[in-house]
C-alpha cells in the first residue's frame, strides 16, 4: 500500500504522455491520408502533368514525420512500462524486508507475513497485466479529444437560428464589397484581399484563376458556410450576412 500512490502517479504520468503522442501520430497519419485522397481523386491530372514523384514525395514526408512520432512514442511506452515493473519488483524487495523485522520482532507470524506478501503480489501482477491496456487508452483519449472537439464546437454561424431577414425572393443582383476573408483553420492565410464583383442578375459567371485563389471561397460566402471578415456579401435585399438560414 505504501508504494501504490507512486505507481498510480507513474501510471497516470505515462497515460499523459503516450496520449500527446498519440495525437500527433493521428494528426500525421490524417495528413497523409489527405494527400493520399487528394492525389488519387484526380489522378487524371496528377499523370497528366507528370506530378505522380511529388505527390509520392508529399505524402512519404507526413509518412515518415508519424513514423518519428511512433518511435518517440515505442520509447516512452517501454521505458514507462518498464518503470512500472521496476516499482512493482522493488514492493515486492520492500515487503520482504519489512515483513523480516517484523517477524524477528516477533510483531507479526511468519504466516502473516507471507499472507500480506501474496496478497501485494497479486495485486501487483494485477497491475502489470493492465499496464499494456494503458496504451490502447491513450490511443482512445487522442482520438476522443479530437471528436470532442468538433462536438463541443460552438460555430459562428447558426444553421438553426430562426433569426435573421427571410427574403421574399431571390432574384437580384449579387454584389461582392471590399470583401476580405481568411480560412478560421488558417488565419494567417488571407484567401480574399479586397474582392469588389457584381453579377447581374440572369447572367451566367465563370471564375477562373490558379488553384488556392478564392475562387470556391467566393460561392461558399455566397451559401453562407462562411461570413467575410471584412467587407460584406450582398443582393437585392439586405447583406446576406443578416439572412436567415433556416427557412421552412
Amino acid at each position: 500500500m505504501a508504494i501504490s500512490p507512486v505507481l498510480g502517479l507513474s501510471t497516470a504520468v505515462w497515460a499523459k504522455i503516450l496520449s500527446a503522442f498519440s495525437d500527433k501520430e493521428l494528426a500525421a497519419y490524417a495528413k497523409a491520408g489527405a494527400v493520399a485522397e487528394e492525389a488519387l481523386g484526380a489522378i487524371r491530372t496528377v499523370i497528366a502533368f507528370g506530378g505522380q514523384k511529388r505527390e509520392l514525395e508529399r505524402y512519404q514526408k507526413h509518412l515518415e514525420n508519424a513514423k518519428k512520432i511512433g518511435i518517440k512514442k515505442a520509447l516512452s511506452a517501454n521505458i514507462s512500462m518498464g518503470t512500472a515493473f521496476l516499482l512493482i519488483y522493488a514492493s515486492y524487495a520492500l515487503a520482504f524486508w519489512y515483513g523480516s523485522t517484523l517477524v524477528i520482532a516477533k510483531e507479526y507470524t511468519i504466516g502473516n507475513a507471507i499472507t500480506v506478501f501474496f496478497s501485494i503480489l497479486i495485486g501487483a501482477f494485477s497491475i502489470g497485466q493492465a499496464a499494456p491496456c494503458i496504451d490502447a487508452f491513450a490511443n482512445a483519449r487522442g482520438a476522443a479529444y479530437a471528436i470532442f472537439a468538433i462536438i463541443d464546437n460552438d460555430p459562428k454561424i447558426d444553421s438553426f437560428s430562426e433569426r435573421g431577414h427571410k427574403p421574399d425572393n431571390i432574384k437580384g443582383n449579387l454584389e461582392f464589397k471590399d470583401v476580405h476573408f481568411s480560412y478560421p483553420a488558417r488565419p494567417d492565410v488571407q484567401i480574399l484581399k479586397g474582392l469588389n464583383l457584381r453579377v447581374e442578375s440572369g447572367r451566367t459567371v465563370a471564375l477562373v484563376g490558379n488553384s488556392g485563389c478564392g475562387k470556391s471561397t467566393v460561392v461558399q460566402l455566397v451559401q453562407r458556410l462562411y461570413d467575410p471578415d471584412v467587407g460584406r456579401v450582398s443582393g437585392k435585399n439586405p447583406a446576406l450576412q443578416n439572412g436567415k438560414l433556416r427557412i421552412k
